[in-house]
């Protein structure tokens, strides 16, 4: 992870980036409600997805999803340091705020 004058900074290899597809995503999605035992995460603020990025659950419901639609996902985040790992979740949220799956309220 370089550091820079904006501070720590993670860019995800574009053939990671790839592999995080819509499908994927909306499988994931509904992997952590299932974890989460809420019916819409899609309302959380940025605050509450900060601290779900971080959890057991989270990396559980990752690996669930990567084991079942793309193995070298998982083989990935597994490689990283821990603080790569909490760069690269984040990354994840702002995929499936692309994808509109869940909207970051302040």
């Amino acid at each position: 992870m370089p550091v820079s004058e904006r501070g720590f900074e993670y860019e995800m290899p574009k053939e990671i980036e790839e592999l995080i597809t819509k499908d994927f995503c909306k499988e994931f999605y509904r992997q952590l409600e299932a974890t989460f035992s809420t019916q819409d995460l899609s309302t959380f603020n940025s605050l509450a997805w900060d601290s779900i990025e971080c959890s057991v659950g989270w990396a559980k419901a990752f690996d669930t999803v990567s084991d079942k639609l793309c193995p070298e996902l998982k083989s990935y985040v597994h490689s990283l340091e821990w603080y790569d790992s909490d760069m690269f979740a984040g990354k994840v949220t702002s995929v499936l705020c692309d994808y509109g799956l869940i909207e970051l309220n302040e």
